[in-house]
């Protein structure tokens, strides 16, 4: 695949997978085939970049960088010219990282500002750290994000700690919660891509998506899939709020709606959807400024998958996003008809 140019829809998309973390979340990707984009990984541990599935593999360092981000930072200094290269000519790009360790904390603002100076739409997920892992951790986190949301027009941060508030949580073993993270990252990526990449019953372009992130500050972003004899009313519910989110989607002017179906869904069920979308977010009947929405159609799927990102709020509640997995809370009632 090396030196592959995509061209579906004329657009360009690079997802970059910076230190271990980000290269985990790139295998993940590459395995669960998610098309029509390049992946490159990034890191100072030349040994764990041996292990990555992605095309294009960029050395930044040699042994690590010892859970110091000033060394991952200048390491990618050192290496300017060549990630600049990494994300020229490319319409949109995905950065991954772990944030509160040496590569992903400080490299990953270095990629995202050369990324910035070409003007490319650039979109970072990043994980914050366990608190078990430590105050020196944290902070390093705390810091990375506020350099990472300098340059990038959407971040969307993902807690750790707050994985440990889903109600099975505390009986699964510690890797299953890092393969929780790299799910969420996966439908997010996935979300956002196959509305550009994937020909469906409603198509949408680079445009369209770039007219809702752009700049887009603070950010939620939620992603649901319908359970059997859900209605359409807890499928949204539970895809745009959640306890676990520091604010909902109340105030978004700016609104990308991806849905994923099979034939079992209706127009009655999509105008639904966005009916109380646009209800939750501007509190009135004629909805948000502005909301754009894709269908894709996959013919043999039985249930309803659901992403949403919401942006343009009007004030300042919150310095970066949190995101959940719908599917992890049961919002199911027995007095209500189901319809998928």
């Amino acid at each position: 695949m090396e030196g592959q140019e995509f061209k579906t829809k004329g657009t360009k998309i690079k997802i970059i997978g910076v230190g271990g973390a980000g290269g985990n979340v790139i295998n993940d990707l590459i395995s669960s085939g998610i098309e029509d984009v390049e992946y490159t990984a990034i890191n100072t541990d030349e040994q764990d970049l041996k292990k990555s599935l992605a095309e294009e593999k960029i050395s930044i360092g040699h042994l690590g960088a010892g859970a110091n981000p000033e060394v991952a930072r200048n390491a990618a200094e050192e290496k300017k010219r060549q990630l600049e290269d990494v994300v020229k000519d490319h319409d949109m790009i995905f950065i991954t990282a772990g944030m509160g360790g040496g590569t992903g904390t400080g490299a990953s603002p270095i990629i995202a500002r050369a990324a910035k100076d070409e003007n490319i739409l650039t979109v970072a997920i990043v994980t914050k750290p366990f608190d078990f892992e430590g105050k020196k951790r944290k902070v390093n986190a705390e810091n990375g994000i506020l350099e990472l949301k300098k340059y990038v027009d959407v971040l969307i941060v993902i807690p750790n700690q707050k994985l440990l508030d889903f109600p099975e949580a505390g009986n699964l073993p510690y890797s299953e919660h890092l393969k929780k993270s790299n799910e969420i990252i996966r439908f997010a990526i996935r979300g956002i891509t196959e509305l550009i990449t994937k020909q469906g019953l409603i198509n949408l372009d680079f445009a369209d998506v770039e007219a809702i992130m752009k700049e887009a500050g603070v950010t939620l972003f939620g992603f649901g899939e319908s359970e059997e004899n859900e209605t359409v009313e807890s499928l949204v519910e539970r895809t745009i709020t959640n306890p676990l989110l520091e604010r909902d989607i109340k105030g978004a002017t700016k609104i990308l709606v991806n849905i994923t179906a099979g034939k079992n869904i209706t127009m009655n069920h999509i105008q639904e959807i966005l009916d109380i979308i646009n209800l939750k977010a501007s509190g009135k009947e004629d909805g948000v400024d502005n909301l754009i929405y894709g269908m894709i159609d996959e013919p043999d799927r039985t249930n309803v998958l659901l992403t949403v990102i919401a942006t343009g709020f009007n004030d300042k509640q919150g310095l970066t996003t949190e995101t959940y997995d719908g599917r992890a809370f049961d919002n199911s009632a027995d007095d209500i008809v189901p319809v998928f």
